[in-house]
């Protein structure tokens, strides 16, 4: 399964941090280089560009797959850069997670390398 991972990733999270008597809400990197691989969902198209008075905007809803051993929650940050597992350096992406979907597969499937892990993601950008 890990030829599939032609994609990598690096993952942000916002954690409270205690200063004093407040908390504040701070993103960190919390994994970096990690092996996935981005596809478009079978219900997802690119979205045509939207446009309003202020801006123009982007909008796709994609699908990434990765394996088991990297704990992904709903609302974290993904920066996915396109062929960084080949050796390029394609577009990077910049999505947020859903809740994953884990694919254990009890049977065989973790033997075969069939295990892993599938999150659907928001992509948003406003278009300079």
């Amino acid at each position: 399964m890990n030829r599939w991972y032609t994609d990598r990733m690096t993952v942000y999270r916002v954690e409270e941090q205690r200063d004093g008597s407040l908390i504040r809400q701070k993103r960190r990197e919390v994994y970096c280089d990690i092996p996935c691989r981005l596809y478009r969902s079978y219900r997802s198209d690119h979205k045509a560009l939207s446009l309003s008075d202020t801006a123009a905007v982007t909008e796709q809803d994609s699908m990434l797959m990765l394996g088991l051993d990297t704990e992904i929650r709903a609302g974290d940050e993904l920066r996915i850069t396109r062929g960084g597992g080949l050796g390029r350096k394609g577009p990077v992406i910049r999505a947020f997670a859903s809740p994953p979907n884990r694919y254990d597969l009890p049977l065989g499937g973790v033997a075969a390398g069939l295990a892993h892990q599938e999150i659907r993601l928001l992509s948003r950008e406003i278009v300079e």
